[in-house]
């Protein structure tokens, strides 16, 4: 996927790097920290799936994103970077299904996936040719349709799609003239826009927006080019209000927001690796490690109100070949689990959880140059692969990593 990115912020092999050579002097300048104590992993007991693989010249299942309906069914969304496509996968009982649905152009990066109460999904992507954020549902008949959000050169970067208690589609996305937006679609209305902080991202980072009663919290991450800061948006009757959270170490480029209560937490990286949580006392927010070497990592929060974790372990001296690991926090207990050792895996992934808080994680894994699923809700889960419907004239897409 071609396109003019030489002012975008470094790919994640970059941050790895700057974090290998900054790595022997961190634990000197910050060796204070508190750090939790996470128990040795243990052999995870779901089930994976090999979902769709690109092939030898291939590549598919960059920027997953998953969430499951109210009937405790996955819903998937990926980027086929090969073919320039977007794909959608759905488990059906035992089986996985998966095809494409929007192959014209080169379309779906930053996939951004979520279903609302009556279980209509709803997915955003990036248009390369057209540069354009799109927004993809199923109609009555299940036809995709699709319409724009908004324009610009790389407009979707880090987004995130949320649906709100009235199921109005809510995104949060990066646009690199240093803004993080607010998009929402009223029922029979046009697509609302609105900055919500003058900040710049990327085309990997992690926000998270959070529905509460009284209305979405967000955190995100700002970057000036040399570091970071980790932000929390909060809603106002005009908008949203931001908090700064914390600058050290390059924290932020990737974040979970969640709450124990009305107490909000905020699980982020750093540039050092680290796995960190960040909760605020006494009114004022303060850190504590979870992990190292931790690259990439995405979680959530159940219904009981456990927190899963899926993370990709580099390992010391071992950048860029990760492997696949699961933290389980209950009852103020992190538990922890091996998932695929099989790496370099999870430089992409997304988790979710149905009701009864078991996991799906999506992930890609370089291996097989495609994405896997591991499934706690079956026992192993078949793939039916539909049919692609790729242009005769579509030329294959460039890799993202490479033009970044």
């Amino acid at each position: 996927m071609n396109s003019n990115t030489a002012n975008l912020p470094p790919t994640p092999w970059q941050f790895r790097a700057t974090s290998v050579a900054l790595f022997a002097l961190w634990p000197l300048l910050f060796a204070c920290d508190a750090v939790i104590d996470v128990a040795a992993p243990q052999k995870a007991t779901g089930t994976i799936t090999v979902l769709d693989t690109g092939g030898p010249k291939g590549r598919t299942g960059w920027w997953p994103s998953v969430a499951f309906d109210n009937n405790d069914v996955p819903h998937l969304s990926y980027c086929d970077v090969y073919n320039a496509d977007l794909r959608y996968a759905t488990r059906k009982g035992q089986h996985w299904h998966t095809t494409s649905i929007i192959s014209k152009g080169r379309v779906g990066k930053y996939t951004a996936l979520d279903v609302d109460s009556k279980g209509a999904v709803g997915i955003a992507f990036y248009d390369q040719d057209q540069k354009y954020l799109r927004y993809a549902w199923q109609d009555d008949q299940g036809r995709w349709q699709d319409e724009r959000v908004a324009w610009g050169v790389e407009v979707g970067m880090g987004a995130e799609l949320r649906f709100d208690k009235d199921d109005v589609p809510h995104l949060f996305y990066y646009i690199p003239s240093a803004k993080l937006i607010h998009a929402y679609k009223p029922a029979d209305g046009e697509w609302q826009k609105a900055p919500m902080a003058d900040v710049t991202g990327g085309f990997s980072v992690r926000i998270s927006p959070i529905l509460r009663d009284n209305g979405f919290w967000v955190s995100y991450v700002d970057w000036n080019f040399k570091d970071t800061e980790l932000h929390l948006a909060s809603p106002t009757p005009d908008g949203f209000t931001s908090e700064f959270v914390t600058g050290k170490r390059g924290p932020g480029w990737r974040s979970q927001l969640f709450f124990e209560g009305d107490a909000p937490r905020i699980i982020y990286t750093s540039f050092r690796q680290d796995l960190s949580i960040a909760e605020k006392r006494d009114g004022k927010w303060r850190s504590a490690r979870l992990l190292q070497f931790v690259a990439n990592f995405a979680a959530t929060q159940t219904a009981a109100g456990d927190v899963l974790v899926a993370y990709e372990d580099v390992g010391r001296g071992a950048v860029g070949n990760g492997t696949l690991k699961l933290l389980r926090r209950h009852e103020k207990l992190w538990k922890h689990f091996d998932v695929d050792a099989e790496g370099p895996a999870g430089q992409y992934l997304a988790i979710a959880a149905d009701s009864q808080g078991r996991a799906v994680i999506a992930y890609y894994s370089d291996n097989i140059r495609g994405i896997k699923i591991y499934d706690e809700g079956v026992l192993g889960a078949p793939v039916e692969s539909a049919e692609k419907v790729v242009s005769p004239n579509q030329p294959a897409a460039t890799s993202p990593s490479e033009n970044h």
